[in-house]
């Protein structure tokens, strides 16, 4: 970030195999801000606020992303924010965004579909409390899709709270497109064995995207289909991190996903997934 005077600049940005809807360089976050009073402006492209976790693998508890992040909330905007705080724990922000895409960057539909911006802009208000202990966000997001032209719809709630060495985490989305909808809810557990050493976490995930809103795609299979496939999926995964000095971490997770169809392919139609992670994460 780069201070100039009453404005700043950030820019976020990353090369890697960060997934096949990323691409190996990813501008997440590029915005220009400015204070006017008690009123923060941010303009450009950031992170959304929606979620628990976040594509930093580091700031998250778990390596791997979880089907909340995947598939059921927008993971960045491009456009104007304001917020302000309405006391030393409470802030209130609303957003107008590009686009009408609500999970994923808001520039429109995309590549190979013939269209290449939206007409509608996505609007989001929403508020974050946190103390020292506990952290509570909503935010209601309200758009339409670029194509269909269907009023759309997301709201994503977020509660983490610490007690000492533990701490949990709840997470909901719900959402609608058309006659569409999908719902979704997750719980994590995360427990430091020692101050500064060995850390184990736990997740579980519920996805319901039964009218196929998403065209889910999953690993190991080859098309991309919308509607998508209509999928109930459930998600456990268990892991252990341990931190490494000041800047780097050691992570491993054990994690299993299961369907209602059989929407993964890696070897051969199943409704079932389990991987093993092994990751080192190192920051400067």
């Amino acid at each position: 970030m780069a201070d100039a005077g009453p404005a700043s600049l950030r820019l976020d940005v990353g090369y890697g195999k960060a997934g096949v809807a990323a691409g190996d360089f990813l501008v997440e976050q590029a915005f220009v801000t400015m204070k006017v009073g008690k009123v923060t402006a941010d303009a450009g492209r950031f992170a959304s606020p929606a979620g628990f976790e976040v594509l930093e693998a580091r700031e998250n508890w778990l390596y791997s992303k979880g089907l909340l992040y995947t598939f059921a909330h927008p993971h960045s905007h491009e456009g104007l924010r304001l917020s302000a705080p309405v006391s030393p724990a409470l802030t209130l922000s609303g957003i107008l965004a590009n686009g009408g895409d609500l999970r994923s960057n808001d520039v429109g539909a995309g590549p190979g579909t013939g269209f290449t911006g939206s007409p509608y802009k996505t609007l989001m208000v929403g508020g974050h409390y946190a103390t020292e202990a506990t952290r509570v966000s909503a935010s209601l997001f309200v758009s339409k899709d670029p194509i269909t032209r269907d009023d759309t719809f997301l709201l994503d709630a977020v509660f983490t709270q610490g007690m000492g060495p533990t701490a949990v985490n709840l997470s909901g989305d719900y959402g609608r497109q058309g006659s569409g909808s999908w719902f979704g809810l997750g719980a994590s557990v995360r427990h430091e064995l020692a101050e500064d050493g060995l850390r184990i976490m736990g997740r579980l995930e519920y996805l319901d995207d039964k009218d196929g809103v998403h065209a889910v795609v999953y690993p190991g299979t080859s098309t991309f289909a919308s509607p998508g496939p209509s999928t109930v999926v459930v998600s456990l995964t268990g892991g252990v991190g341990y931190p490494v000095g000041r800047n780097a971490e050691l992570k491993a997770e054990l994690r299993a996903d299961r369907a209602s169809e059989k929407v993964y392919g890696l070897n051969g139609p199943s409704d079932l997934i389990a991987t093993f992670t092994a990751a080192a994460i190192a920051w400067f």
